[in-house]
């Protein structure tokens, strides 16, 4: 069962429902209909208020598997954004078992790369040289990628384990800092050392990272 604003693919042996605030159709008032009838696994579109965080958790308590989205930077800010509604904090550590933030790269087309004279300055303006260990490259587009010089996209990943320490460090609401520390030191790779891996492999163009990654991050805190 799906509760989606809009649904946007229609999946076969699946019960999708669109809301509709003008008729009182909430994500929080299809999540109590679909918990009536017990359903195995939930899929929200997106949490939005304290009402259908609560719904979601009380649903993932209850032996659910709750699949849902959040506007956020990266894996640890999902945690402090529901924390940040006033979701209990004992209960966010009880109830969330992954977070996954993702980002979409444009891929440079093959056929057409060439060495980015520009990237080893920008990257040093950025305070990242010593992460540039290739020449990066660019694209100039070509009849292959019909001028683009893109082809494709490749996906970064940065997946949030939540481990018994990090239940700890949920249930005393601590700070994103303390969260991300926390996180690196188990093992999560961080989204920028993901698109920065790529630029060394000459697969994306540094400035899509930076663009992708690092200011789309700063223009989150700041808004």
């Amino acid at each position: 069962m799906t509760v989606e604003d809009p649904v946007e693919y229609e999946l076969k042996g699946v019960t999708q429902v669109a809301v509709d605030q003008r008729i009182g159709r909430t994500f929080a008032s299809v999540l109590r209909s679909f918990l009536r009838q017990d359903p195995d696994v939930l899929l929200v579109g997106e949490i939005r208020d304290l009402e259908t965080a609560e719904i979601c958790i009380r649903a993932s308590l209850t032996g659910h598997l709750v699949l849902s989205t959040l506007h956020t930077n990266d894996a640890t800010g999902s945690v402090v954004r529901l924390l940040d509604m006033n979701v209990p904090p004992y209960l966010l550590a009880s109830s969330l078992s992954i977070v996954c933030s993702q980002r979409l790269l444009r891929r440079l087309c093959p056929s057409c790369c060439i060495p980015d004279e520009d990237a080893h300055r920008i990257a040093d303006e950025y305070g990242l040289a010593d992460e540039i260990h290739t020449t990066p490259k660019t694209s100039s587009g070509c009849d292959r990628c019909k001028g683009t010089g893109v082809i494709g996209r490749v996906g970064i990943f940065e997946t949030l384990v939540i481990s018994p320490e990090l239940e700890d460090a949920i249930r005393r609401k601590a700070s994103t800092s303390e969260l991300e520390i926390i996180a690196n030191r188990e093992g999560l790779i961080p989204l920028i050392d993901q698109g920065l891996a790529l630029v060394n492999s000459g697969m994306v163009q540094l400035n899509e990272v930076l663009v992708q990654v690092l200011e789309a991050s700063a223009i989150g805190r700041s808004s």
